[in-house]
This record gives C-alpha cells, sequence and structure tokens, in this order.
C-alpha cells in the first residue's frame, strides 16, 4: 500500500479536527459505557483520610499514621475492533470518504476512552457463493499509537478495491476478539452492506453471541444494514453522526 504520507496526514488531521453536534456527549457517554471504576480496597497508615478504627492502639502511642484511604483504579473493561469496508462498491457516491470521516471519528472516541482498540480494513474476492479470500489491512493495530496510525487512517478513502468478503472478514474478527481477556469485546463493522448474505451474517451473529463478543453495524448510505446486522444504524451524510448514528451506536452497547 503506497501512501503519501504528508496528504494523508494532512486528511487525518481534517477529519480529526471536525465537529458534529451531539458527538462531544456520545463521546463521554461512550467513555463511561467502555471503562468503569474499579473499587480495590483500602490504604492504611496513611497521614490524613478516614480515621483507621484498627489504629485505635496506636493512637495511644502517639503515632500520626492512623488514618485509612480508599484506594481506586480505572482498569481497561473493552477491547474494540473496528472493521472498515475497503471494496469497490464504497467507491460510488462519496462512500469511502464518508466511512473515512466516521473511522477517524470513532477512532478519537476510542482513543479518548483509553480503551484497547484495533482498526483493520478488509476486501479480497468472493470465490463462490459459499466460500471467500479475504485480505485485512492494516490501519491501526493493538498497542499501536494513534500517532503512528495517521497516515493509514487518512488513507482509507483510497483503499476501496475488489469485492466484499463479509462473513470471512467478520468470522476472524469474531475470532480473534473472542481470545482476548478483557471483559466487554466489541466488533464495529464500517459497510455499505453490499452483496451481504442475510444467512451468513446471522451465523456470525450467533457464534459472536455465544464467545460474548458484540457487533455494531455503521451502514454507510445502507438503510438495508439494520436487515443484515441486529444491531445497526446508517449514516446517510455526515450530519447523521451527532444527531442520530452515534446515539443509536450507544443504544447498542448498554443492551
Amino acid at each position: 500500500m503506497i501512501i503519501n504520507k504528508a496528504i494523508a496526514e494532512k486528511d487525518f488531521a481534517f477529519d480529526y479536527q471536525q465537529t458534529f453536534d451531539g458527538v462531544g456527549a456520545t463521546r463521554a457517554a461512550l467513555s463511561k459505557i467502555l471503562r468503569s471504576i474499579d473499587l480495590v480496597g483500602w490504604s492504611r497508615r496513611e497521614e490524613s483520610g478516614r480515621l483507621d478504627r484498627r489504629a485505635f492502639s496506636r493512637i495511644a502511642t502517639g503515632e500520626g499514621t492512623v488514618f485509612s484511604r480508599r484506594t481506586m483504579t480505572e482498569s481497561d473493561t473493552a477491547a474494540v475492533s473496528v472493521l472498515v469496508d475497503c471494496s469497490s462498491s464504497m467507491c460510488w457516491d462519496d462512500r469511502s470518504r464518508i466511512a473515512q470521516i466516521v473511522t477517524v471519528q470513532l477512532a478519537k472516541m476510542l482513543e479518548q476512552s483509553r480503551v484497547k482498540y484495533a482498526i483493520r480494513g478488509f476486501n479480497g474476492e468472493r470465490l463462490t457463493r459459499e466460500a471467500e479470500s479475504v485480505n485485512f489491512i492494516p490501519i491501526k493495530d493493538w498497542g499501536e499509537s494513534l500517532q503512528k496510525a495517521k497516515p493509514k487512517l487518512g488513507h482509507i478513502q483510497h483503499m476501496p478495491a475488489s469485492s466484499t468478503p463479509d462473513y470471512e472478514a467478520l468470522y476472524l474478527s469474531v475470532e480473534e476478539l473472542a481470545k482476548l481477556p478483557e471483559h466487554r469485546r466489541i466488533l464495529f463493522v464500517i459497510t455499505d452492506s453490499d452483496c451481504f448474505i442475510t444467512e451468513h451474517i446471522k451465523h456470525v451473529h450467533r457464534i459472536a453471541d455465544k464467545v460474548g463478543v458484540t457487533i455494531v453495524a455503521i451502514g454507510i448510505q445502507a438503510s438495508i444494514v439494520s436487515d443484515v446486522f441486529e444491531n445497526a444504524v446508517s449514516v446517510d451524510n455526515l450530519n447523521d453522526l451527532g444527531k442520530s448514528a452515534f446515539k443509536v451506536l450507544l443504544n447498542s452497547l448498554r443492551k
């Protein structure tokens, strides 16, 4: 994949800095859903805080470290995989451009939520109705910094090619997430749902449910996405991001 780094980073910066009504509130809500505060316990022998009843015997000796404090730690509770449709049908009607902005805005949310996440594009070849080959395009790997991934995120609009091996891409992504230790495992798929076979997607949904993976689809100019995926919303234009799309997304994650 050949990328003009300067142009791609400029495009990323433009998409990252865009603002949409309602997205700020959605970002805060998403952070609360994906992260939680875990109470760990009490830290004792502190010089300030709550008086520790267990330290009464030491008070008589004049010891000052007779207080305790509740200790809390914020821990990762989710692993999120984002799968972006890079098939040739995404070239139509600026779909790949919209998909890039949606992906960048979602990455911004996930980054600010400080959760573990990865982003991959996919395309490939449908060999027969029942067989297909998939090509994963690395955009942001697990543990890779957003800074390093910026040129690839800014190049998504130029990635579409070939066909849509949806079943194989979804199945392999669910399989990968199922092996991760995080309590919540979420797979976002950004797609125009072109040529998707409904029974194949339902089969993937059944597998995902069994292994504890939630699939959420963001359709790009594809209202049919709700007929294919259980948790889905369509983005027809960029104004849909804050007004409806991400709100529906949050409702899916609260289930």
